[in-house]
């Protein structure tokens, strides 16, 4: 009991820490002339521990309530799209770069549903794009109400020209694209990949974005966890 008392004592010391950062501390000897060892841990996080630790107890086992910072769930295609940009990269002779193609991969919020377009990465570049996922919601009859894309400067330059269009735009805060499309990006460049490296020739590069477009409508059409369904439309 004694022993188990001089844990908790270093316990209260070092702000408490668990049973594994404890035992941890320990046996790497970080504590100079430290007489306890992984028995006497072991022993007060079994039988003392939940009874007389006051700081976890109310500290870390009380619960507090949280709020997620979550959008309001979606009710249909077009109320809020994804948008988020990639490029491939044609390398020769080693590392020397050759050319490097751009494109949009924009993401229905409410449906998954993705559309790829090759993209110039300027205003002109982004009008053309805008106007041809209109017109892609347009064909099933669907309105696009809100674009939500990363702070760019072309994106930026294009603000009142999209607003014009009767659509809202919302920047991505930093990092939450990682889990919205960048996730589906990296989907893509694997497939993509794949499917490069088990055709029995070699895809001129030129034919790259048909592949994308290809790879994209593919994954669209794959019943997957996140869809249960093969289309949205």
């Amino acid at each position: 009991i004694k022993r188990a008392q001089m844990v908790d004592i270093l316990h209260r010391r070092l702000n408490y820490p668990s049973q594994g950062a404890m035992l941890k501390l320990l046996e790497s000897n970080r504590i100079n002339d430290c007489k306890l060892n992984r028995h006497d841990v072991c022993n007060y996080f079994e039988y003392i521990h939940g009874l007389t630790c006051r700081g976890c107890l109310f500290g870390k086992l009380n619960h507090y309530p949280a709020y997620a910072n979550e959008p309001a769930c979606l009710t249909g295609p077009g109320e809020v799209v994804l948008w988020d940009e990639f490029h491939v990269v044609v390398r020769k002779d080693g590392n020397v770069r050759k050319s490097v193609t751009s494109f949009a991969l924009i993401k229905d919020g409410y449906s998954g549903y993705l559309n790829i377009f090759p993209i110039v990465e300027n205003t002109d570049g982004i009008m053309v794009v805008v106007k041809q996922l209109m017109g892609f919601y347009k064909e099933h009859n669907i309105a696009v109400q809100k674009l939500k894309w990363d702070r760019l400067p072309a994106h930026q330059s294009v603000l009142k020209d999209v607003a014009s269009m009767g659509i809202q735009v919302e920047y991505a805060p930093a990092g939450r694209h990682v889990r919205e499309v960048e996730v589906e990006i990296k989907i893509v460049k694997r497939t993509f990949t794949a499917t490069l490296c088990g055709l029995k020739y070699k895809l001129p590069v030129a034919r790259y974005g048909e592949c994308l477009t290809w790879v994209v409508d593919s994954l669209n059409l794959t019943m997957t966890g996140k869809n249960s369904y093969l289309t949205p439309f």
